[in-house]
């Protein structure tokens, strides 16, 4: 059991590390401009993403993730209104994109659990360490974790 928490901690520091990189700058990675824009026109009560090149099921969670950060903004005051919050986020998608980003380290993390676990039950224990080693530190798994888009949660 400890084997696997430690892979867990050790994909998670390669996933989380420096996630918050080029920020507020978003021009890093073109296509979380794409998330971000989509995720605005939920908040806009625009549910249809017009937008089918990716599975839209990672918006409405980046969406769902937002929710409470609006609600934080409201209640304190920062932002009067849910309007003022749409305004904010059209401007500066940077809750936006970060959100989306840890997200994806999220599940990039939580691949390496269910990697073992299938591996541990399909080839046994020394072959689910191995396997989730090796994903724990790939580095296009790690890379791809650290941006907001849909490649590693589609996984």
């Amino acid at each position: 059991m400890e084997t696997f928490v430690l892979l867990l901690l050790v994909a998670a520091i390669a996933r989380f590390w420096a996630i918050d990189f080029c920020l507020p700058t978003l021009v890093c990675r073109p296509d979380e401009e794409a998330v971000a824009a989509i995720t605005t026109g939920f908040f806009a009560r625009d549910f249809h993403p017009h937008f089918f090149d990716w599975p839209p099921l990672f918006m409405y969670a980046v969406t769902l993730a937002l929710l409470p950060y609006a609600k934080y903004m409201k209640f304190t005051g920062v932002l009067r209104s849910e309007y003022r919050f749409l305004q904010s986020i059209s401007a500066n998608p940077t809750p936006i994109v970060f959100t989306a980003r840890l997200l994806s380290a999220l599940a990039g993390t939580a691949t390496v659990g269910v990697l073992y676990a299938v591996a541990d039950r399909l080839s046994g224990r020394t072959t689910a360490r191995m396997a989730a080693l090796f994903l724990a530190l790939s580095y296009l798994h790690a890379r791809d974790s650290h941006f907001g888009v849909t490649d590693v949660t589609a996984t």
